[in-house]
């Protein structure tokens, strides 16, 4: 699941990281009686009209997915490198972390989060400048990821994380919450260990050209074991 501070929501989660489709919204057929004479026959009851129904995102692909292009395994040059429970990543250097989720959710994740530089174009929720990058890396062993990512309305890819079963991601352009502005690029990252830990990796950036590098670095340095 991806929270957010001076960002954009993560990431929520995915289990968490999952985005769900509004329902239809149905109104309450009101019936009105009415007296008549023995001889005339029973009029019909009148119905309220019916709420329209609610605009959902569209409802996430089927895997296999195609793979996402550009990324390269490795850690890159300056990027602070740790590991959590299994999962091994790194983050910019400039990062800085943040208290985290030391208690397991009702997913069982617990979470490391970090805070990264501000993303031109935007203006935090809060209003306190801009919109911060974010980091976070979860874990779970209880939580099954079965390869479908849970995410509609959003890029969704495969991809081959050392050490992993199963690994995908979504990749969706995102309004910052109001009453801030601009617009961010959110990633998630589902990954299913082959010991039967789970994990998730999210961030948001800029919705850029550089954005879209730092999208894949980070991807590339996640791996298992």
């Amino acid at each position: 699941m991806i929270r957010w501070r001076h960002a954009v929501p993560v990431f929520l989660t995915a289990s968490t990281v999952t985005l769900s489709a509004c329902g239809a919204v149905q109104g309450t057929a009101a019936v009105a009686s009415q007296a008549v004479s023995p001889s005339a026959p029973a009029t019909s009851s009148a119905s309220a009209p019916s709420t329209p129904a609610a605009t959902s995102r569209p409802a996430p692909p089927e895997p296999p997915y195609e793979p996402l292009d550009g990324v390269e395994a490795g850690v890159p040059d300056g990027w602070k490198t740790g590991s959590f429970n299994g999962l091994s990543f790194a983050v910019p250097a400039g990062a800085r972390e943040r208290p985290g989720i030391t208690e397991p959710n009702r997913d069982g994740y617990v979470e490391r989060a970090w805070n990264g530089a501000p993303i031109r174009g935007t203006t935090a929720p809060d209003g306190d400048g801009e919109a911060l990058a974010e980091y976070l890396i979860q874990s779970s062993t209880t939580a099954v990821f079965d390869g479908a990512v849970p995410v509609g309305g959003a890029r969704v890819f495969a991809l081959t994380v050392p050490g992993a079963e199963v690994a995908a991601g979504s990749l969706d352009e995102e309004p910052v919450p109001a009453p801030g502005s601009g617009t961010v690029l959110r990633l998630r990252v589902y990954i299913q260990g082959s010991d039967g830990a789970n994990y998730q990796a999210g961030m948001t950036t800029g919705d850029d050209s550089t954005g879209q590098q730092v999208v894949r670095q980070f991807i590339g340095a996640l791996s298992v074991g």
